[in-house]
C-alpha cells in the first residue's frame, strides 16, 4: 500500500522459484524513508485496523483510501476494520475468514476488474468456509472495483479513480449506498436511540 511495501514485495518476488506477478501502481510514493526491504511471506495479509461491524479488504494503493473511508465511517458511528491483503493470490484465507466472521458487511476493494478478480476470490473463500460456519453464510459481501463490461477511458490516475468511483469519495459513497440498501445502522447509533426512547 506504500513504497516500502512495494520494495518488500519486489524482494519477495525475486526470492520465488515460480512466476510471480506484481500489481505495480502508477502513483507517486508517500515520501517514506527507504529501508532495507525484508521479504513478506507469500499469501500473508495484515490487519491495519480492528473493527466489529464492517471490514474493508483490499490490496495495493487502494488500501490507503480504505483507511480514509474507515475514518469517515467511524465518524458516522460505525466500527470498521481494514485488512491489507497484500496478495490477490494466494489469499490469506484464515485472516480474511476471521475478520469476516460476525461482521454486518464485508467490502472488497480493488483497482482491477471485479469479475474473476480479488473480490471473487474472497467470495469463494468465504463461501467455502461458510459450508462449516453458518455465521459466515449470513455476512453480505460487496465487491468494489472496475466493472468488467466496459472500457476505462484514458486519463490521469486521479481522474480515472474519480470517474470509476475508486477515489475516497467514490468508495465512501458506494459503501454508504450498500449500507442503505441493507437498511443497516451502526450499533452505537442504535444504542443512543434506545437510551433516548
Amino acid at each position: 500500500s506504500d513504497e516500502q511495501e512495494a520494495r518488500r514485495l519486489l524482494r519477495t518476488a525475486f526470492g520465488q522459484d515460480h512466476p510471480f506477478a506484481l500489481h505495480y501502481p502508477r502513483d507517486a510514493g508517500f515520501d517514506l524513508p527507504a529501508v532495507e526491504p525484508e521479504p513478506i511471506p507469500v499469501g500473508t495479509g495484515e490487519v491495519l485496523r480492528e473493527g466489529s461491524e464492517i471490514v474493508l479488504i483490499g490490496f495495493g494503493p487502494i488500501v490507503r483510501r480504505a483507511l480514509e473511508v474507515a475514518d469517515r465511517l467511524t465518524e458516522e458511528s460505525w466500527s470498521v476494520a481494514v485488512v491489507n491483503a497484500r496478495f490477490a493470490k494466494p489469499l490469506d484465507t484464515e485472516l480474511i475468514v476471521a475478520q469476516a466472521r460476525g461482521k454486518k458487511l464485508v467490502v472488497t476493494l480493488e483497482e482491477s476488474v471485479v469479475v474473476g478478480g480479488f473480490g471473487s476470490a474472497v467470495l469463494e473463500a468465504l463461501a467455502e468456509a461458510g459450508l462449516a460456519d453458518a455465521a459466515l453464510r449470513a455476512v453480505p459481501v460487496r465487491l468494489i472495483g472496475l466493472p468488467g463490461d466496459r472500457f476505462v477511458d484514458h486519463g490521469s490516475v486521479v481522474d480515472l479513480r474519480r470517474l470509476t468511483r475508486l477515489d475516497a469519495d467514490g468508495l465512501m459513497a458506494q459503501v454508504n449506498e450498500t449500507l442503505d440498501e441493507m437498511g443497516a445502522r451502526p450499533a452505537r447509533a442504535r444504542q443512543v436511540e434506545a437510551r433516548s426512547a
